[in-house]
C-alpha cells in the first residue's frame, strides 16, 4: 500500500487492478475493489488500520469486471454512475467467466463462482457524502 498524502492511499499489488482508498476520521471510501475475496479483506484491514471510522463506501468508477466483481467482498455501500449501475443490474447474481479469453485477470479467477454485489446508490453528475454529524446553523 502506498500513501500519496495524509489519508490517500493506493494499492497496485492485487491481481488485475489498481485501487484507491480515502481515509477520514469517520470512515473510508474505497475506489474500485480487488478481484479476489482474500484481497478485499486484506485491503479493508489495511485501511482500517489507518484509524478510520466505521462508515465505509465503495465507489466503482466503471463496470469492468476486474474492478467490480470483488465489490461485494468489501461489505459496504456501493456507489456508481447510473450507467455502471445499469450494467450491474443486467449481470446475473452469480457470475461465471466467459469462454472467450481476452487475457484479463478476471477470466482466470471466475472459473470459480462469484456472487456479484449490487449498487445501492447511483448518480448522474455528482454526489456528496457527509460522514458524522451535520451541524445546523442557528
Amino acid at each position: 500500500m502506498v500513501q500519496l498524502a495524509k489519508g490517500i492511499f493506493y494499492e497496485d499489488q492485487y491481481l488485475g487492478v489498481t485501487i484507491g482508498g480515502l481515509v477520514f476520521p469517520h470512515g473510508t471510501i474505497y475506489i474500485d475493489a480487488p478481484l479476489r475475496i482474500e484481497d478485499a479483506r486484506s485491503w479493508r484491514a489495511s485501511l482500517m488500520a489507518q484509524r478510520s471510522g466505521s462508515h465505509r463506501m465503495l465507489i466503482c468508477l466503471d463496470s469492468h469486471p476486474d474492478r467490480t466483481l470483488g465489490a461485494r467482498s468489501l461489505d459496504c455501500m456501493i456507489v456508481s454512475h447510473q450507467k455502471t449501475t445499469q450494467v450491474f443490474r443486467n449481470r446475473p447474481t452469480i457470475f461465471k467467466g466467459q469462454t472467450i479469453e481476452s487475457g484479463a485477470a478476471w477470466e482466470d479467477y471466475t472459473k470459480q463462482v462469484v456472487y456479484v454485489g449490487l449498487c445501492q446508490i447511483s448518480l448522474s453528475h455528482r454526489i456528496c457524502r457527509f460522514f458524522g454529524v451535520v451541524r445546523k446553523s442557528s
